[in-house]
C-alpha cells in the first residue's frame, strides 16, 4: 500500500505544475507577470562612476627622473584669479641650491630630477637672483632688502623685519631645517656647513631670541623627524650643505638629494592640495638681470603645487623678491621692503596658466 502511494499522488503533483507553467505563460502573454506591464522596458544595468584620482602625486624614486603627478582639472578655482593675485597658500617648503645659471641646469642630463619636476610643475624661465656673492640674496628672499651688503659675512646683523615675524603675528609656524648644522641655533661656520646660507641668524629677532632660535633654526637632522611625525610647520625652509647644494659638489650630487628630499614631501601627508614647493638657486654665473633691481644671473626655479597645472613656463621677469612678494600676498601678509616695490611683480601667472 504505501508503495503504490506515490504512483497515485505523482499525477497530481505533475499536473499542478502544469497549471503552474501555463498560468506563468498565459502572465507573460497578456503582459501582467508580478504587476508589471509587458511594455515597461528593464532598467539598464548600473555602471559605478570612476573613482575620483588621488591628489597625491606618485613619490618619485630618490635618483631617478619624478613620475608625473595627477593632471588637475580645468575647472581650479585657481583658472579665476585676477593677474598678479595669489591663491590662499598653505604649507610651504622651500628648498634653495647654490651657483648654477639656468642654462647649466635646465636641459642638462645630469640633473634628471630637476628637470622631471620643472615638467610636472611651473618653471619660471626668467627669474633672476639680485647680485653677487650668494649671502645678499638670503637676505632679499626672506627680508626683501640686501641692507647694502655686497659679501658673504658672519657679523652683519640685522634689526629688521623678516618673513618669518610676519607669520608669527599672523599665527603660523616655521622652522628652518639646516643640512650640516651641528647644533640649534649655531652662529659660526663649520664645514660642510656655512652660516652664510643661512638668513635667520643675521636677523636680531630671532638670533637674540633663545627660545624662539633654539626651537626654530635646527639641523636637517630634524625634518625626518618632524615629517614623520606629522608636525611640520606653516612655512618649511631648507638649506642643504655645502656639498649637496651643487657649491663644492657636481650638479648630479646635488640632484639626487632634492629627489629624495622632494620624493619624502611629496609622499607624505604634510603635502596638502594646498600646499607648494619652491625649488631654487641663490645665484647664476653671470650679470644678467632685470627690473632694475637684479643683476645676480638668470636661475631655475620651480614651483611645485596640487594648484599648478603641470608642465607651465612662465616667462614673466621675476626676481626673488617676486618669490617673497608671492608667499606674503598668498598668506594675506604686508609686503616687505622691496617686495612691494613698483618694479616687482609677484610670482602669479603660474596659477593662471595652462601648458
Amino acid at each position: 500500500m504505501d508503495l503504490a502511494r506515490p504512483v497515485r499522488e505523482g499525477p497530481r503533483v505533475a499536473s499542478g505544475a502544469a497549471t503552474l507553467i501555463a498560468a506563468l505563460v498565459a502572465g507573460l502573454l497578456t503582459g501582467c507577470i508580478v504587476g508589471r506591464p509587458a511594455s515597461t522596458p528593464i532598467p539598464p544595468t548600473l555602471t559605478a562612476a570612476p573613482s575620483r584620482p588621488s591628489a597625491t602625486p606618485t613619490v618619485p624614486p630618490p635618483s631617478s627622473t619624478p613620475q608625473p603627478p595627477t593632471p588637475i582639472p580645468s575647472d581650479t578655482p585657481t583658472a579665476t584669479l585676477a593677474p598678479g593675485e595669489v591663491p590662499a597658500l598653505g604649507r610651504v617648503f622651500f628648498l634653495i641650491f647654490e651657483n648654477r645659471e639656468f642654462g647649466q641646469v635646465i636641459g642638462n642630463s645630469t640633473a634628471p630630477n630637476f628637470n622631471g619636476l620643472a615638467a610636472q610643475g611651473a618653471l619660471l624661465t626668467e627669474h633672476y637672483a639680485i647680485t653677487h656673492p650668494s649671502f645678499p640674496n638670503y637676505l632679499a628672499l626672506v627680508a626683501g632688502d640686501t641692507f647694502g651688503i655686497t659679501r658673504n659675512c658672519e657679523d652683519c646683523y640685522q634689526d629688521a623685519p623678516i618673513l618669518v615675524d610676519q607669520l608669527e603675528a599672523s599665527g603660523r609656524t616655521w622652522r628652518a631645517y639646516l643640512e650640516g648644522m651641528p647644533e640649534p641655533c649655531f652662529d659660526y661656520t663649520v664645514h660642510p656647513y656655512a652660516k652664510r646660507h643661512n638668513p635667520f641668524m643675521y636677523f636680531e629677532s630671532v638670533r637674540s631670541d633663545p627660545d624662539r632660535c633654539l626651537s626654530s633654526v635646527v639641523p636637517f637632522d630634524q625634518f625626518g623627524a618632524d615629517l614623520n611625525a606629522g608636525s611640520l610647520p606653516d612655512f618649511v625652509w631648507i638649506t642643504p650643505d655645502i656639498c649637496n647644494s651643487a657649491h663644492d659638489c657636481p650638479l648630479a650630487t646635488a640632484d639626487a638629494w632634492l629627489g629624495t628630499v622632494v620624493g619624502s614631501i611629496r609622499g607624505s601627508p604634510a603635502y596638502g592640495p594646498d600646499s607648494l614647493i619652491i625649488i631654487t638657486w641663490d645665484e647664476g654665473a653671470g650679470e644678467a638681470g632685470c627690473c632694475e633691481l637684479a643683476h645676480g644671473g638668470r636661475v631655475a626655479t620651480v614651483l611645485l603645487s596640487p594648484m599648478i597645472q603641470p608642465g607651465v613656463e612662465d616667462p614673466t621677469p621675476y626676481t626673488h623678491y617676486s618669490i617673497l612678494a608671492m608667499l606674503e600676498k598668498g598668506w594675506g601678509l604686508e609686503l616687505l621692503g622691496l617686495a612691494g616695490d613698483p618694479r616687482t611683480t609677484p610670482v602669479s601667472e603660474v596659477w593662471r596658466l595652462s601648458p
